[in-house]
Formats: C-alpha cells, sequence, structure tokens
C-alpha cells in the first residue's frame, strides 16, 4: 500500500489561520486527556484537536479499519497513512459528512489550548545525535574553548549519545530543575548546585530545553566518565 500525500492546492472547510502550523496539508495525529471524557487519539486541524474516538463512534471512521482507536503504537506506516486520508477525506472542503453535523462537531473539535496533549508513544529509549559537523563544532566550542572543537574521531565514528526516556514530556508539563556538580575556579572543592542560565537546543524541529550547567557539568565529568545525556532536563 502506498502511502497518502496531501495535495498541495486541498483546501478544508475549517476556518484555518494562515499562519497556523496545522493546515489540512499536515494533520498530524496526537493523544489528548479531556477533561470529561479521558484519553483518546486526536488530529490536529488549523486551532482544533479532532478527537478521532468520537468520530468512531458517530460511524464517520470504519472500526472494522480501526477497530480500537487508543494508540498508535500497533499502527504501521501504511495503516496510519490510510488513517490520515480517512480524515482528510473528512475535512475536505467539499465533503458534507462532518461539515453538515454541528452537533458532532461540538463533541469532536476540541480547541487545542483545551485539549490537554500527552506524549502519544511512550519512548523506550531514544539517541542524540549530532545534526551536522557545525552542531559539533559550536558545542566541542563550549567544551573546549582553548583547544580544537571536533574530537578526532568524529569525522570517522557516527556520534550519539545516549538520553534518558523519561525525559520526554508533553509541552506544559511542570519542570523540576536538576542540580550537577559545577566545577568553579574560585572553590578548593566542587560544589552542587544549580546554574543560573539555561541552553534551548532545536534538534530535528523539536525544541529541547536543558540547564545550561550541564555544559560546565558536563565538561567537569567528561575526561574521567564520558558523556551520557544524565544532565538533560527534557525533550
Amino acid at each position: 500500500m502506498k502511502t497518502f500525500s496531501i495535495p498541495a492546492s486541498a483546501k478544508s472547510w475549517i476556518d484555518i489561520p494562515a499562519d497556523s502550523p496545522f493546515p489540512i496539508q499536515n494533520i498530524p495525529f496526537g493523544l489528548a486527556d479531556i477533561k470529561g471524557q479521558g484519553e483518546t487519539m486526536v488530529a490536529a486541524i488549523g486551532p482544533y484537536a479532532l478527537d478521532l474516538l468520537a468520530l468512531s463512534e458517530a460511524g464517520l471512521i470504519d472500526d472494522s479499519e480501526f477497530p480500537v482507536l487508543e494508540s498508535f503504537i500497533d499502527m504501521d506506516r501504511e495503516k496510519l497513512s490510510y488513517l490520515r486520508q480517512v480524515v482528510f477525506n473528512l475535512l475536505r472542503h467539499d465533503h458534507d459528512a462532518l461539515r453538515t453535523r454541528e452537533k458532532l462537531q461540538k463533541r469532536a473539535m476540541i480547541p487545542l489550548e483545551k485539549a490537554n496533549l500527552q506524549v502519544p508513544i511512550p519512548p523506550m529509549a531514544y539517541v542524540d545525535f549530532y545534526s551536522g559537523i557545525h552542531h559539533a563544532r559550536n558545542v566541542g566550542q563550549m567544551f573546549r574553548p582553548q583547544g580544537d572543537p571536533l574530537l578526532p574521531n568524529y569525522r570517522w565514528v557516527p556520534i550519539g549519545y545516549n538520553g534518558r526516556a523519561n525525559t520526554v514530556v508533553a509541552s506544559g508539563t511542570p519542570i523540576i530543575r536538576p542540580k550537577g556538580q559545577i566545577k568553579a575556579t574560585n572553590y578548593r572543592w566542587v560544589p552542587i548546585g544549580y546554574n543560573g542560565r539555561a541552553n534551548t537546543v532545536v534538534a530535528s524541529g523539536t525544541p529541547i530545553i536543558r540547564p545550561k550547567g550541564q555544559i560546565k557539568a558536563t565538561n567537569y565529568r567528561w575526561v574521567p566518565i564520558g558523556y551520557n545525556g544524565r544532565a538533560n532536563t527534557v525533550v
């Protein structure tokens, strides 16, 4: 089965702001925990999260094709593509199945700010790779400001660091700022505490927020034990 591609010329009957990250050409899937309804699979369209389980219960998504709309884990690429095609057809400007059912719209179209989005698939692990030589050089300059920013093996060995899966959280999750060992020149011992700055990194289009103290703490322990990403706060 070929994966489905949404035409660039496609239009929706939903009023979507021009600067929305979720036009009809996108339709990403997610998981929402809607107040009074519990968790449900959703698709983003304009300013709304579209409740796919509500559409299935209303007969607009065939439950013989998607018998349990509760998890993305069991869907392969072709199945997800087909589900996106079904949702796209319901949102097309020339399709009436959902457009003419106002009561169903009120139930199934939840404003994104009220959707309480969750992590859709619990990650078992992830690996943080440099996005390219410029990324590696910039990081190396922070760790080794007086030396060669690139380690000798960079050009010959893929450099990836283990990250903790429990640092992957949904947007809006309260964050507890971690403490770490920070080597300071005016101390005769290594203090443990917070750093006063924060560092924001963008990797693969996903914001990754880390305390900038990670740079100092990692630099201190880099040589004896190696880098293992344990200073990560959230992804």
